[in-house]
Parts: structure tokens; sequence; C-alpha cells
């Protein structure tokens, strides 16, 4: 255990003493921690202390390193008193303190029952061991970024947005930047934006600055970009400040003949992205149509020709998704699509061959086949587009077949000899 956790133990020397929240914090720097301002924790930062937290007259009411055991939280969203709040994101790296908190910025005149009593101004001895500066964007943690300066306003790009930014970028590990802009338009549904940046931006608040760390996968990936001389499969890093934005149209405000035409305008981008092997892109684009028209077909007052128009354009969205999930080989997401395919139209061979590939996947052999065979007596000319899956499930289900004759033939050879010697003819 650390000497300075002991409360008998003879307190390090103070090297500065801060005053915070007008008096209500005092902060007494026993160890300096490493770097400058800029290195110290941020608005939702997650962060590593070892803490001992003691009366005024000077007795332990709970120790983390006691317990050896570090204690994690999240700057500024009240997961801990104020006094931790605001006192711990003045510290760096190393710092050791003591944070001297008044009532009101520590347990108030409730307390802590039975340990803190009401309205104790407490003592945190607090080291602040560690912290993440950086923070995903996208699940697969390809797309980070690290908070810089945070901004005041809260609120963020929609999908349609012209944003307005301060930014620069490079490929990692290069010294010259292939952008370097002071002020800088970019329209969030331009397709020539790397994804990761779309993705990034639209996460972004007015005034804040991020650095960003792009995954090939997410930036221009095998192909590069020719415009700024980026090679294939570069990790890209940006340094934006969104200075402001103007959002399209919120899909709530629109009449039904825009979130219509919108939701056809989605269809295209979407079908551009599938067409250029941007499957995720592309998914995203149809995943916003299905949730355009949530219960409007229901309305009893609806148009009729708006009506027909939503079911055509739902019907082709989840046909796109079929295609696009069958792709990316997520064959229970495909047969979930060409189901809501199929029941609106049973007939549908392209669905039919594609739930039919899925199933073949999963080894669903019997099920397959049964797809791909209502789909030839629908169209007899439909055999290239089922490909050589279809020879293969054919051939899986003869072995399959076989297989049962020869396990279960004899079986039923006896059972007829048996019926005939006792009279039973067979039914």
């Amino acid at each position: 255990m650390d000497s300075s956790s002991n409360s008998n133990a003879t307190q390090p020397e103070v090297l500065e003493t801060v005053t915070l929240a007008d008096g209500g914090i005092v902060k007494k720097i026993l160890r300096q921690g490493s770097g400058g301002d800029e290195t110290k924790p941020l608005g939702g930062t997650e962060v590593t202390v070892h803490y001992v937290g003691r009366l005024l007259d000077g007795s332990v009411f709970d120790s983390s390193r006691d317990r050896r055991e570090p204690f994690k939280f999240t700057i500024g969203e009240g997961q801990v008193i104020k006094g931790w709040d605001q006192g711990v994101a003045t510290m760096k790296k190393g710092e050791l303190a003591v944070l001297t908190c008044q009532p009101e910025f520590a347990y108030g005149a409730r307390g802590s029952p039975p340990k803190i009593p009401a309205n104790a101004t407490l003592e945190f001895e607090v080291e602040l061991l560690s912290w993440s500066d950086e923070e995903a964007v996208t699940g697969d943690n390809l797309v980070m970024r690290k908070l810089i300066k945070k901004g005041v306003n809260h609120l963020s790009p929609n999908d349609r947005a012209i944003v307005t930014v301060k930014m620069w970028a490079r490929v990692k590990g290069a010294e010259n930047k292939f952008i370097d802009e002071e002020k800088l338009e970019l329209d969030l549904s331009d397709l020539s934006l790397p994804e990761g940046l779309e993705e990034a931006l639209k996460d972004m608040h007015i005034g804040d600055r991020h650095l960003v760390s792009i995954h090939p996968e997410w930036g221009y990936g095998a192909k590069g970009n020719d415009k700024y001389t980026v090679p294939a499969n570069a990790h890209l890093e940006y340094d934006i400040e969104l200075v402001d934005f103007k959002n399209g149209k919120e899909t709530w405000e629109m009449t039904q003949p825009e979130r219509i035409a919108y939701g056809l305008s989605l269809k295209e981008i979407g079908n551009a992205c599938y067409k250029s092997g941007q499957l995720r892109r592309a998914m995203k684009r149809y995943d916003q149509i299905t949730k355009l028209f949530k219960g409007d077909l229901n309305d009893p007052d609806i148009d009729p020709s708006d009506k027909k128009a939503i079911q055509a354009l739902e019907a082709s969205t989840f046909s796109n998704l079929a295609a696009c999930s069958l792709t990316a080989k997520q064959y229970d997401l495909t047969i979930d699509y060409t189901n809501k395919v199929l029941a609106q139209d049973s007939s549908n061979v392209r669905a039919l061959i594609r739930r039919g590939k899925a199933r073949a996947y999963l080894n669903m052999w019997d099920e397959s086949l049964g797809d791909f065979e209502k789909a030839l007596i629908l169209d007899p000319s439909c055999t290239k587009e089922m490909g050589p899956i279809f020879q293969t499930v054919k051939q899986k289900m003869k072995a399959l077949r076989d297989k049962e004759r020869k396990v279960f033939g004899g079986f039923f050879n006896k059972v007829n000899l048996v019926s005939a010697a006792i009279g039973i003819g067979s039914v």
C-alpha cells in the first residue's frame, strides 16, 4: 500500500493549492503529473484512479487501495460526486492530489449513512492513473476519435447535412497533409467522402474538435484516392473542428410525397453503393427506407397512389437488403428479408432464389431445394441465376436420400415380410 494512503503516515509536501468552484473544492497537489493542460481528461473520458476517502478527523471511510482495485468512472456524466467530476478533470496523468470537497460538492445534507454524516466536508486523496483518450465511432473500433476541444452545441448533423469544418488530413505516419483547410464545406451525402469520415462528422457538435483515425476499410480502401494521391489500403488521420452545419429537412417535417421522394433518393444512393462494393453503406441507406413509413400503410386516409408507391418501394428495398446481406454472407438476415418480400409476393422468383441460396449456405438442404424448385416452376429459365449452388443442393439431397434408403430400406423390407406372413395387407 502507498504510504500516502495511510492516515497515520506523514503526508507528502503540498506542491500547489488550487481553489475550484468558488471554494467548493480545494485541490492540494502532492505530486505533479506529466504533460501540459492539453493532457487533462475532458468530459466524456473514462478515467482510472486510486483514492482514499477521509472525514476531516482523518478516519478513512473508503479506499480503492485497500481493495487493491483501481476505480473507473466517466468525467462529466454524474457517475460520481461533483467534487470528483470537477476536481479530477483538472488533473494530469500521474498526478496525486487531495480534493477537499464542501458538502454541496460531496454528499450534501443527506450524507451517505452509516459512514458519512450529513453536511460532511470530505477529503479524497486521488491518484490519476490513466484514462482512455480515444473512443470508438464505429462498433468494430476501426474508426476512433480523440476529443481535443468540446463544443457547446448539442445538435449533430444528419446524413444530408452540409457541414463547414476546419480540417487537415494525412496518411498515418506521413508528414505531408493531403487536406489542410481553414474553411471547408462537405456534403455528407457525397459518396466520395470516406465512410469513416461521414460517421465521425455525424457524431460531432458545433465547436467540437476531434482527432480521428480511420482504418482502410472505412477509408479509401484498396482503391486509394487518385485526387489526393492516397495509396491503396492507407490508414487515415484527420484533425477536424466542426464550425457549422445546415441539416437537410428532417423526415418528420416532410409530407407524404416528400418522404416517398426521399425514399427513392435513398434507394438510388443505396444502389450506387451496392454497385461500387460499399455494402455496409448501401445497407444503411436501405435500412433508412424501412423506417420511413412506419404505420403509414395502416392510415385509412392515405392516398391510394401513395400507398401503392410505398408498397413498391418497401418491396424493392427488402429485396435489395436481401441481395446485400447475401453478398455479405449474413444468411439469417437474407432469409428474414426475403420472407418479407415473399409475404407481399409469394411468386417473386428472385426472392425465392436468394432465400434458397441462404438456406443452402446454412445447410438447410431440403428447404433450399424447395425454394429452387418453386422458382423453376415459375420461371424455367432462372437456372443461370441460381448458379452452381443449385447443383450442389441437388447432389446433397440425393446423397441424403440414398443414405436414408440404406439405413431404413432393410427395415421396411422386414416389416413388409412380417406383414405378409401374418396376412396384413399394405396400406
